[in-house]
């Protein structure tokens, strides 16, 4: 069975505040709010590495066996052709692209952007210098047309010890509730575009010291605590609702934090997460049993305003995004599987000792066998050969003297 640390941060009612305090509605609304309008043209969010010159001081150095990874927002699932991946002489390197994207809890709410995992079926060269280009046929801007990655391998391949990872800490509303922040409300004149009411929540973890690692949080379920509410209000699916690249290694001494919406309504309810840290292959390596959550408590007037009732039509269901199908670049196949997690096994003492007194006698081979047998048949001739030489000496002195 597995183990799961729970946390329970309960949010005092008092922290709700009706957002009628800022006077015009529009200020209190997130800019980013509403993704009904959102262009369907390409938007880069990050790159890991980062997107740095080389000869930057915070440059990172890449490991040789590490993962690429790229984010955008738009309508782009990229073909070979719009992706270009090579060393500094100018030789393509194989290259195969998997994707991952998360749930939206808030219809028409902020959007996640798709993530691309590179992973080149090679080890790099050490201490040399790549460029990824990508390429989409839709920019936004000009300078998305031929987005250039640049960056300079490391000396050597990736270790990590995913045993330090702790997973999820804390997890609570981001920002002041009192001064607007961290909370969205639907406005009901803009029907064009319906965006139900949403809370923004943070969830707080410690980061690895690599910055090749990077980290997923799900949310595990979200439960109501009215025993009145109504089943279809439970999610226990584990959903990925948001997702941060690795940290350089001073970073990792801080706690990172993580922002992500969901929905208003209902109240009271516990919504539980937990934050995994995926390898170069974007494996779940850490954190999956580590599970923080918090009370979402029934919200009340907060100074001298009214905080809204929650409308029970906007909780609308959760909604899957569309994943892009893997891509094989210069040469490698889409169809390339990703490997299992391997663990290493202490070799023991016995078959320690075989191997050795194997080497020892010219290995364990047929060729090793057939020598040594050789071997000894050739000193086994030489002694009759010697036993003969000397009866036919001891002869002929025998007869010499007349003894025969």
């Amino acid at each position: 069975m597995k183990d799961r640390y729970i946390t329970s941060n309960v949010i005092s009612p008092f922290a709700f505040c009706a957002i009628f305090m800022c006077g015009a509605m529009d200020v209190c609304h997130d800019a980013h709010a509403q993704s009904c309008g959102q262009s369907d043209n390409v938007n880069f969010s990050f790159t890991s590495p980062p997107k740095i010159e080389i000869l930057e001081s915070d440059s990172a150095r890449w490991s040789t066996d590490a993962a690429i990874r790229f984010s955008y927002i738009g309508e782009w699932c990229p073909i070979p052709e719009d992706i270009t991946f090579e060393d500094e002489t100018g030789t393509p390197i194989p290259a195969v692209i998997y994707f991952r994207t998360t749930t939206q809890l808030v219809e028409n709410g902020p959007l996640s952007p798709q993530v691309a995992l590179l992973k080149p079926l090679m080890s790099l060269e050490i201490s040399t210098d790549y460029t990824l280009t990508l390429s989409p046929p839709n920019p936004a801007l000009a300078m998305y047309s031929d987005y250039t990655l640049n960056f300079r391998t490391a000396r050597g391949s990736l270790e990590v010890d995913y045993n330090q990872f702790e997973g999820a800490q804390t997890v609570e509303i981001d920002g002041n509730l009192c001064e607007g922040e961290g909370l969205y409300l639907s406005d009901p004149e803009n029907f064009d575009c319906i965006v139900p009411s949403f809370l923004q929540l943070k969830v707080g973890f410690r980061a690895l010291p690599n910055h090749e690692v990077s980290y997923l949080i799900y949310r595990v379920s979200s439960t109501p605590s009215d025993p009145d509410a109504g089943l279809d209000l439970i999610d226990d699916v584990e959903r990925p609702v948001a997702f941060l690249p690795g940290v350089s290694e001073e970073r990792s001494q801080r706690s990172v934090q993580v922002s992500f919406p969901v929905l208003y309504a209902p109240f009271p309810r516990e919504e539980c997460f937990k934050v995994v840290a995926l390898d170069e292959w974007g494996r779940e390596r850490a954190g999956f049993d580590q599970i923080t959550c918090a009370t979402l408590g029934k919200p009340s007037a907060c100074s001298d305003a009214q905080f809204p009732e929650p409308n029970p039509f906007e909780n609308t269901p959760p909604i899957e995004g569309v994943t892009c199908e893997t891509v094989g670049i210069n040469g490698a196949s889409a169809n390339t599987p990703i490997p299992q997690v391997m663990e290493e096994e202490p070799m023991e003492e016995e078959s320690m000792e075989e191997e050795s007194m194997e080497e020892s006698s010219g290995g364990g081979d047929d060729e090793g066998c057939e020598q040594s047998s050789n071997s000894r048949s050739l000193l086994a001739l030489l002694l009759i050969a010697l036993s003969m030489g000397i009866s036919r000496i001891r002869s002929r002195k025998e007869g010499a003297l007349g003894l025969v």
